[in-house]
């Protein structure tokens, strides 16, 4: 997003006039901030209530000192870490590959395609439920899952898909 759009946007949040000249002064003096910046602060600023006797449009300065708020809480951040580095803790488990790469199970010759398989450390964690499921299909004459398939082939080590720590899938 541009940033005269980011400023327009926060000015019509704000019901404020926000005439071409101001437009122009505006990204003159904030022209030295990362936009992404400039438009988290400005949408931050939009979702504020204006104080009394307060401009309608926030001032540089207002948005400057929220960037310098936003980039200070950025930095405090921890840096993620994850338990399995593999899926980097997608909460469905899925990881993508690349066929003919990684081979994505067709039989017959295809084009090259990603696709996805779900992480071994996912099958693992919801087993029981996979297991569980399985069995109310069965009794109901349905097919074996997916999911169930996958955890089989985990459990007698024949999954395919198992990336190696710091080996990219894709």
């Amino acid at each position: 997003m541009s940033l005269a759009l980011t400023l327009t946007l926060l000015a019509r949040a704000r019901q404020a006039e926000f005439a071409e000249e101001d437009q122009i002064i505006y990204a003159h003096v904030l022209r030295d901030l990362d936009l992404g910046l400039i438009g988290a602060a400005c949408e931050e600023l939009a979702r504020e209530p204006r104080e009394a006797f307060a401009s309608t449009m926030p001032t540089v300065g207002d948005i400057r000192a929220r960037c310098e708020r936003i980039e200070y809480a950025r930095a405090q951040e921890p840096l993620a870490t994850f338990a399995c580095p593999k899926c980097q803790d997608e909460p469905n488990g899925w990881i993508q590959w690349e066929c003919p790469q990684t081979h994505c199970g067709r039989a017959r010759p295809h084009a090259p395609h990603p696709f996805t398989a779900r992480c071994p450390c996912w099958l693992r964690r919801n087993g029981a439920m996979i297991r569980l499921r399985d069995q109310k299909n069965r009794e109901k004459g349905r097919p074996q899952t997916q999911d169930a398939i996958a955890l089989g082939e985990l459990e007698s080590g024949a999954y395919p898909y198992i990336p190696q720590v710091g080996q990219s899938p894709t």
